[in-house]
């Protein structure tokens, strides 16, 4: 009899041991999971851990002044802001030239060609819709840019009130905004008198001066049509009393 409740003693035990040893496990378990597996990286410079290389093709090339005749004249040593669009994405790439000099890594495509510099004509509008083509087989290409000088614009003077007062002696700032573009040139008038060359469009034009109202030609435009030289546009300022 003492047997029996010996053993049933000691199995009481065990079960309370093993018992406890299984819920301390269990909470081991829901306190330290299992490491998940690593996701694959989202950087799609990266594939299998191996860096994808560099982009090697593009332009490079001189920028020179066109003459008549298409005649090449000198290095344009001013900065030219350069932009290269793909003609299927859209996607612009922006360079500015050094000395006459420029270079620009870009993918394989097609690219419509943008210049901007004040004085010259836009590239690409004295150009057609031709395209340069990165073949990604050539390495950095040669693609050079002959920009022509721009000899068209506005030119007056500035009064007060009418052409019968006095002409504003004072600095004038005068703003010719292209309506498509919304690039803006700006002139400043010297003893009543101004001058600005412009590529060929349609510009939204105002003034601004201390004392005087300003003047805006919107919804009106000044037309640079490129075969008038120099066109005559002159304003009148109401003098603020």
């Amino acid at each position: 009899m003492k047997k029996q409740l010996l053993w049933n003693n000691l199995k009481a035990i065990m079960l309370l041991l093993f018992g406890g040893l299984l819920f301390t496990n269990c909470d081991n378990a829901a306190v330290n999971p299992e490491p998940k597996p690593a996701l694959a990286s989202s950087n799609p410079a990266f594939t299998a851990g191996i860096q994808t290389p560099l982009i090697s093709t593009g332009f490079q090339g001189n920028i020179w002044e066109d003459l008549a005749g298409n005649a090449i004249g000198s290095i344009i040593l001013k900065p030219v802001k350069i932009t290269f669009t793909d003609i299927n994405s859209n996607v612009s790439t922006v360079v500015f030239s050094s000395l006459g000099t420029y270079k620009i890594f870009l993918a394989e495509g097609k690219y419509f060609v943008d210049t901007q510099i004040l004085g010259y004509e836009n590239f690409r509008d004295t150009n057609g819709s031709g395209y340069f083509v990165v073949t990604g087989t050539s390495g950095i290409q040669t693609g050079n840019l002959a920009l022509k000088r721009i000899t068209y614009g506005f030119q007056g003077g500035i009064w007060q009130d009418t052409a019968n007062g006095p002409l504003v002696m004072q600095s004038v700032r005068i703003t010719f905004k292209e309506h498509i573009s919304g690039v803006k040139s700006i002139v400043y008038s010297k003893d009543g008198w101004y001058k600005i060359y412009l590529p060929i469009g349609k510009y939204i034009v105002d003034t601004e001066i201390s004392g005087y109202e300003n003047y805006n030609s919107s919804p009106g435009y000044f037309v640079v049509t490129g075969t008038d030289g120099l066109q005559t546009g002159n304003f009148f300022l109401k003098k603020i009393l």
